[in-house]
């Protein structure tokens, strides 16, 4: 017994103790009080806790007792939190509270700074996952403050995580990443491998919510290389189930099912009853997109029983909707309408403001049902929650919605503003690229080999057929007849090879044109600074509807090729136009020092373009054109994409910031960022318009530019 009691002080040691040896330790009255508590405590916690968390409690509320009787706070507070364990596997969380807060009274008596900061954890866990955030969050506030007063960089690393996942939780994404970063910045510095690889799954979750799969896709690799390095179950299952989500939204659904049967598989291995309710939603979403409501329906309410077990309110919603959703597709609207009641219900009280999900869904019912009228007022609504927690797929399937109950009651005006909604939401989330983004997850080693695979098919033919060309030259030469034919033919050559050297510049930049010819591949690139122009012409659906298709592509193409003209005057790239929206930008894929103030000049001359053309055809009585122009200056990403069609293409946050400054911007004026103005300042003339709200960004300083100085 000497020994058993003083093997308490190494957890290595007890850890080798069996429950026998703890229950003996226990009802030895001869043993300090003290040990004799440890004792009970170990035995409860590894015996019971997980296994059979009711036996736990009642434990708990013996250890509590006799800590009393003894007048030993340490030991009360110990049980209650040991209760309160209990009471969490059991899913009762509003008992819990109760003893996590009789526990926290204890450690503030005895002044148990550290027992403090951990119960304090627990409550904000259990208000996180009540959904009631904001208590949560002031829990969390208060942790912090204490462990920062203690010097603990590790548990002030997460805290800090800890905020950003409610932050996340509320759709309050730019506010979640920034506790992300600053979590991330202290795992790097003390070296927390696993905590910075948990860190790095939740950005991409942040960057998945916002639509910005190629940044998501971004941080989940770099994120399951660590987690493989270390071995991480848990972590790497997160990983895979990420991958499953992206694979279902690009329509991959078989793909999408391995990786969720994967995720799945570690999840039950290591009993993540949290993470095994999220896979079996996960599959339940892909089985309702194949019309297998049956598997759906299975695997929904397994996952409903887990989030019920764990008291996950949130998750509880989810798996309502996708239930609603399951009984929708077979047409059961009843059993719909009243599952997806239940996941707005939940949603409301603890103020989730993912309701949009909820609420669209019951668009959808009653859309189905033809009930046009109630469809409008939850899609709306629905449209309205999801534009507020910018999250993009809500927005794409609640305009469409929209458009199709408006249509249908013969409203055409009204459905096509909805349908052209729907349309760029769609397309920013369908897009190639992040279906290329997906393939460089998987190969990502081999990727730019894959993408430029159709330009070296092309090289190989071409080698094929000069082979060729070189046999009918000798052929011709030794039958002294092909003087005549060989020169026909080489002028052929090369003027189809003159030809599709022009073709290859006009869809790629002189120098990645000369690296494709030369290496057969064009490597991505990272241009550290460069100036990102967008324009956008104002009222443009409108104008649409006004003049012919002839000549509103008469109209665009005028505009455009006059802009064309100009980027090539000042040295800048065009990159696309999407719609009535041209993209360019200057100093690529060349760096230079001119960039920003070529991109202003050019912006200028855009501008003037377009009044001119306005002030036309306003004598002329015609429809006419109004921009707005946005720059701003930053780092890119640059480089070739596409396997069929390919073009030359430019991505990152700088590209995002440049279509805020436009959208940000008024007609007939050029807005720039404070970063592109701090390089041009000393050249033009400017009207600071102070901060202005951005939408996904916050509050940025713009400029509009007026003339040259």
């Amino acid at each position: 017994y000497f020994f058993l009691v003083f093997s308490f002080v190494s957890s290595s040691l007890l850890a080798q103790i069996n429950t026998d040896s703890l229950w003996g330790v226990w009802k030895n009255q001869n043993l300090p009080d003290t040990a004799r508590l440890r004792a009970l405590h170990t035995y409860t916690n590894t015996g019971f806790l997980n296994t059979k968390p009711d036996s736990a409690f009642k434990l708990g509320q013996i250890m509590y007792e006799f800590a009393k009787n003894k007048n030993n706070p340490q030991g009360m507070a110990d049980a209650k939190h040991l209760q309160g364990l209990s009471l969490s596997n059991l899913g009762r969380l509003d008992e819990v509270l109760k003893h996590y807060e009789e526990c926290l009274t204890i450690r503030e008596k005895v002044n148990d700074k550290i027992g403090i900061t951990h119960i304090l954890n627990n409550i904000a866990n259990i208000y996180k996952n009540k959904g009631v955030y904001d208590k949560a969050l002031e829990v969390h506030e208060r942790n912090l403050a204490l462990k920062q007063g203690l010097g603990d960089e590790r548990n002030v690393s997460a805290t800090l995580y800890n905020m950003g996942v409610i932050y996340s939780r509320k759709g309050e994404y730019e506010t979640a990443l920034k506790y992300y970063i600053s979590s991330l910045e202290i795992d790097k510095r003390l070296g927390n491998k696993d905590d910075v690889a948990k860190v790095l799954n939740s950005i991409g979750i942040v960057y998945y919510h916002q639509g910005n799969i190629s940044r998501a896709i971004q941080y989940w690799t770099e994120s399951l290389n660590i987690q493989e390095q270390l071995g991480d179950k848990r972590g790497v299952a997160n990983a895979l189930n990420n991958i499953g989500v992206i694979y279902d939204n690009q329509g991959e659904y078989e793909k999408a099912l391995e990786y969720h049967e994967k995720a799945l598989a570690l999840r039950r291995q290591i009993n993540d009853k949290r993470g095994i309710a999220t896979s079996l939603h996960n599959m339940g979403v892909i089985y309702n997109l194949q019309s297998k409501t049956d598997k759906s329906l299975e695997v929904n309410l397994e996952s409903l029983k887990h989030r019920e077990q764990t008291g996950d309110k949130p998750g509880m919603a989810h798996s309502y909707n996708n239930i609603g959703e399951a009984y929708r597709i077979s047409r059961n609207f009843p059993e719909a309408i009243f599952a997806h009641q239940k996941s707005l219900g939940i949603r409301e009280d603890i103020g989730d403001k993912d309701i949009g999900s909820s609420l669209t869904n019951l668009g959808l019912t009653y859309l189905d049902m033809g009930d046009y009228k109630k469809a409008i007022g939850y899609s709306e609504r629905g449209l309205s929650q999801a534009k507020q927690v910018e999250m993009a797929a809500n927005i794409r399937d609640a305009s469409r919605q929209l458009y199709d109950a408006y249509r249908a009651l013969g409203e055409n005006e009204k459905a096509l503003e909805y349908y052209e909604l729907h349309i760029a939401m769609r397309d920013s989330i369908d897009s190639e690229e992040n279906q290329r983004q997906v393939l460089r997850q998987e190969y990502k080693y081999s990727y730019e080999k894959e993408a430029l695979s159709d330009s070296l098919a092309f090289a190989k033919k071409e080698a094929i057929m000069q082979e060729k060309t070189k046999r009918q030259q000798l052929g011709l030469a030794a039958s002294g007849l092909g003087l005549m034919l060989l020169m026909s033919l080489a002028f052929a050559i090369y003027k189809g090879k003159k030809r599709s050297d022009e073709l290859l510049l006009n869809i790629l930049p002189k120098e990645t044109a000369k690296e494709l010819k030369a290496r057969g591949q064009a490597d991505a690139k990272l241009i550290e600074n460069t100036s990102v122009l967008f324009t956008d012409f104002k009222g443009f659906t409108a104008l649409a509807e006004q003049l012919s298709p002839e000549e509103l592509v008469e109209d665009l193409n005028t505009c455009f090729s006059e802009f064309d003209r100009i980027m090539e005057k000042y040295g800048i790239e065009k990159i696309k136009t999407i719609g009535d929206a041209y993209m360019a930008a200057g100093g690529l894929p060349t760096p230079n020092a001119t960039h920003a103030s070529d991109v202003v000049k050019a912006a200028l001359e855009m501008r003037d373009f377009i009044e001119k053309g306005k002030a036309k055809k306003i004598e002329q009585g015609l429809p006419y054109f109004e921009i707005r122009i946005g720059i701003h200056t930053g780092p890119v990403v640059a480089g070739i994409v596409g396997i069929k069609k390919f073009q030359y293409d430019i991505w990152g946050d700088t590209v995002n910031t440049a279509s805020r400054m436009e959208s940000s911007g008024e007609v007939g004026k050029v807005n720039i960022s404070e970063t592109t103005h701090e390089l041009v300042k000393h050249e033009f003339y400017f009207k600071y318009r102070g901060e202005v709200e951005a939408k996904g960004k916050g509050l940025l300083k713009m400029f509009f530019v007026e003339q040259k100085a």
